[in-house]
């Protein structure tokens, strides 16, 4: 923060104040023509369960916030089910987060529960009644055993299903992406970190493709691209992709960090706009329409 900055929560006061106005005084109609393009976006049908797969390019980067905020956003606009499966290693994952958050398999039985109630009592869920978070062993290659189970006893009672990971290996996240409509990969906001990712995108981009070919071919994983600000300042980027997304600097989402023990508050609309994009093209990788809106 520079010298002289107003503290963050009056900068963030500010900056929402900001954002009120200009929706009141200019290009209301748009937004509001945005905000139902989006939310007809999230409510798309899928087949089965919509499957997300959310990795950090590098420790510290923000995918455990990201991951928070697409599941929150994903049962909040569908008003299904959701699971929040929490196999990272970072200081504070998902579960450390959700106070609803179990640890799976459960130590209680070995039988696959066969009935919606029975998933309900096992897994449990946050005030909302919609979202489930489980405790994982940490996902730093191989899929854990636990996630496998989790696929196989869980994954049909869920409408929407979000993973947090450590750092995977290239050849990790290609097997990953056989089990997931989409693969969230999420880099700070720094030049080289996003053109690295870029590389390793597109090489895993055609190893995907190809993967997905033959008699049997199944509609491959989207790959979607995060870029997380850390900074107030105006990020030193290249200008992003289509399957990029820039989750601007907000106040708010600082307060998710370990240790930061402030409540939250309301988004920013850039931020919270955002992150909804970010859900939308989540719901689109696992149907047969893909949003259009940049």
């Amino acid at each position: 923060m520079n010298r002289g900055a107003p503290p963050r929560s009056h900068a963030g006061a500010a900056a929402r104040l900001v954002d009120a106005a200009l929706l009141l005084l200019t290009g209301g109609p748009v937004r509001r023509g945005e905000t139902v393009s989006l939310e007809a976006g999230l409510r798309l049908p899928v087949p089965l369960s919509c499957r997300a797969l959310v990795i950090p390019t590098a420790p510290g980067c923000g995918a455990t916030t990201v991951a928070l905020h697409l599941a929150a956003s994903l049962t909040r606009a569908r008003r299904l089910p959701g699971l929040m499966l929490s196999a990272s290693t970072g200081e504070a994952t998902a579960a450390d987060h959700l106070p609803q958050a179990n640890p799976w398999p459960p130590a209680a039985t070995a039988e696959s529960p066969l009935d919606a109630e029975s998933i309900r009592e096992a897994v449990g869920a946050g005030e909302d009644g919609l979202l489930g978070c489980l405790r994982l062993p940490a996902w730093t290659g191989r899929r854990p055993d636990a996630w496998e189970d989790a696929r196989t006893r869980l994954f049909r009672f869920y409408d929407t299903i979000v993973t947090e990971t450590a750092v995977l290996p290239a050849d990790d996240v290609l097997d990953a992406s056989r089990h997931h409509h989409a693969v969230v990969a999420v880099t700070p906001a720094r030049r080289r970190d996003v053109e690295r990712t870029r590389r390793l995108l597109a090489s895993l981009r055609t190893r995907i493709e190809a993967d997905a070919t033959g008699p049997m071919a199944r509609r491959p994983a989207r790959l979607l691209h995060v870029v997380v600000a850390a900074s107030p300042r105006r990020p030193l980027i290249p200008p992003l992709h289509r399957d990029e997304r820039l989750i601007p600097y907000d106040d708010v989402l600082a307060l998710t960090s370990p240790g930061v023990t402030a409540p939250p508050g309301l988004l920013r609309r850039r931020t919270a706009v955002a992150l909804t994009r970010l859900a939308a093209d989540v719901v689109g990788a696992a149907t047969a329409e893909e949003m259009t809106a940049s």
